[in-house]
């Protein structure tokens, strides 16, 4: 069964999103390359995640903070969302609107609540999960935008934004540390940084400047699998490792949101692209 997509078309820029997830798949500048990378491997079948676009973790992150939770990064990803509102233009921007409603079959998460996901793009690229808690009582949940950036090559890119962020690599030691210096490298890393992603991709191939910014998150993970990990992934070509890598933006670990009943929590992210300035080599 093919899954269903909306296509959002500006002026500017042209954004895919696919009904199952809400997953933003690529977005894309006009006469640029993709700014937001999707694996040309990935199955596009029901119940299976796409490799790649802004996979949307809820309501909770990997494996959880407790043992038994599945599937990894949460459910909400493989459920089909409702388009709600969109895609609509106005002043060179367009926009639209998805909805999921629960408690779904999960026995994990057994709370009635609403998720949103918004988009805008335009000159730049805006997303927002908005989960509001519609229950008696409150839920804790993690969430992240783990989004895939499409680069020239991940071993001549640079991640400035970080110098001085607490930060651990949670599968080589449970130790935090200090990030001393700028991260002179995408390839080959699973990095947790305990500050907001407020970054400047350096894209030297492309020649250009990737931009993100969040106003509520907690988290910025830097991931890439390397070559070995490539390898081992179904959904993704054995050189890809070379053409992404993720900066995701989260509220994650002792950075869970708590949203008592009838309020809301939003999680953002913006993106945007300029030509490379030389200050950045």
């Amino acid at each position: 069964m093919t899954l269903e997509k909306t296509t959002l078309s500006s002026d500017f820029s042209t954004a895919e999103v696919y009904e199952q997830g809400a997953h933003l798949a690529t977005w894309t500048p006009k006469e640029q390359p993709p700014v937001i990378w999707t694996s040309t491997a990935s199955k596009y079948e029901v119940g299976t995640g796409i490799r790649g676009g802004i996979p949307i973790v809820f309501p909770w992150f990997n494996a959880g903070r407790k043992p038994g939770l599945t599937p990894r990064h949460g459910f909400v990803r493989f459920e089909n969302w409702q388009l709600v509102s969109g895609p609509s233009s106005k002043d060179g921007e367009t926009t639209a609107t998805w909805e999921l409603n629960g408690p779904l079959d999960n026995e994990n998460f057994p709370y009635k609540f609403r998720a949103r996901f918004e988009v805008k793009t335009g000159k730049a690229l805006s997303v927002a999960l908005v989960v509001e808690n519609l229950d008696t009582e409150e839920f804790d949940c993690e969430l992240a935008f783990h989004t895939y950036f499409h680069v020239g090559d991940t071993e001549n890119t640079r991640i400035l934004g970080f110098n001085g962020a607490s930060a651990k690599d949670p599968f080589i030691s449970p130790a935090f540390f200090r990030q001393e210096g700028e991260l002179e490298s995408a390839a080959e890393i699973d990095r947790v940084f305990f500050t907001p992603p407020n970054a400047t991709i350096v894209d030297r191939v492309n020649n250009r400047v990737i931009r993100t910014h969040s106003e509520n998150a907690s988290n910025a993970i830097v991931w890439n699998p390397g070559p070995e990990g490539a390898k081992e992934m179904a959904d993704l070509q054995d050189d890809d490792w070379k053409r992404f890598f993720c900066l995701e933006t989260a509220c994650i670990y002792d950075n869970a949101v708590v949203i008592k009943p009838g309020e809301s929590f939003t999680l953002d992210l913006q993106v945007q692209v300029e030509s490379l300035n030389p200050i950045y080599l």
